[in-house]
């Protein structure tokens, strides 16, 4: 077993994990080496037994060339090549890395690997001077607007949340038409976040363009560049796309979107730290009396 290379989040991509240990492997593994290195992305297209005849081996020797690279298997191992390189495999059941057999300890698994790797691979990309220059501007806005619909609203909603607790005038909307109202009434010292994991939300573009003819900053989250968000866009941060296990997208997908706004979030709080804390402190202090106590009286009956 190649050393680490089972550790989640390796910073080595599947090829060159390959690449490194083929010296290693026995000819027949070579062979399934050779035509991954020539087709990294063949593992999408086919099956065990597929790969297995094509490297004119078999599936046990393909089986064992896979936790030669520290994987538990192939269906592991197709799920590190599909991160790798951002898309899904075109075979889909319940989902690209999942088969109904497969035991819950190996399905757990494979989805902490993804959600860790989404996240580690969002951090790794994440550009930080934009990132600055997003959080300056929200740190001394008049009014942040999100847009996202769909799974990207829930998001957008628990931004809204944070964001507010620390006096930032912020609203989320998922609704065009109230999300146009208020993106009509936005200006220079403003900001406007759209959140798209496809970037091709026509409600989401739309809203986000109109914040822009009104002159406010605009920011796109989005999984990739160029796309019809990032067009509408003056910032545009990337929250990496993981391997699509379930339908429609999983959550990973909204961890690497929350990963992005909670470090924006954080660089906010850093513009006035002292003036955050107090706030969070106020709000805390607004619901206390809503929080249930250990002895298990009402909140009123404790503070009485």
């Amino acid at each position: 077993m190649i050393a680490g290379s089972t550790e989640i989040g390796t910073a080595l991509q599947v090829s060159q994990q390959v690449e490194s240990a083929l010296p290693q492997m026995s000819e027949a593994m070579r062979k399934i080496g050779r035509v991954l290195l020539s087709d990294p992305t063949a593992p999408l297209r086919m099956s065990i037994t597929e790969l297995a005849h094509r490297a004119g081996t078999s599936p046990a020797t393909v089986t064992r060339f896979c936790r030669m690279l520290g994987f538990d298997g192939y269906i592991q191992f197709r799920v590190a090549v599909a991160t790798d390189v951002g898309r899904t495999p075109t075979r889909v059941e319940i989902g690209t890395a999942f088969q109904p057999s497969d035991e819950p300890r190996d399905v757990l698994r494979t989805l902490l690997s993804g959600h860790v790797s989404s996240l580690q691979s969002t951090a790794g990309g994440i550009d930080l001077e934009a990132s600055g220059r997003i959080a300056h501007a929200i740190a001394h806005c008049g009014q942040v607007d999100l847009y996202g619909t769909g799974g990207s609203a829930v998001v957008a909603q628990e931004m809204e949340h944070r964001f507010f607790r620390i006096g930032v005038n912020t609203h989320a909307w998922a609704d065009v038409h109230t999300g146009l109202a208020s993106a009509s009434m936005l200006g220079s010292s403003d900001v406007a976040v759209g959140i798209s994991n496809s970037g091709e939300t026509v409600e989401t573009i739309e809203m986000l363009s109109r914040a822009r003819d009104c002159g406010a900053l605009t920011v796109a989250i989005t999984s990739r560049r160029h796309t019809p968000l990032e067009a509408v866009a003056d910032e545009c941060l990337l929250a990496a796309v993981p391997n699509q296990y379930q339908h429609p997208a999983d959550l990973s997908t909204k961890h690497a979107q929350l990963l992005v706004l909670d470090f924006i979030y954080i660089l906010v709080m850093q513009e006035d730290y002292a003036g955050a804390v107090a706030k969070l402190d106020v709000s805390a202090a607004a619901v206390a009396a809503h929080r249930a106590v250990p002895n298990g009286k009402h909140p009123q009956e404790a503070i009485a």
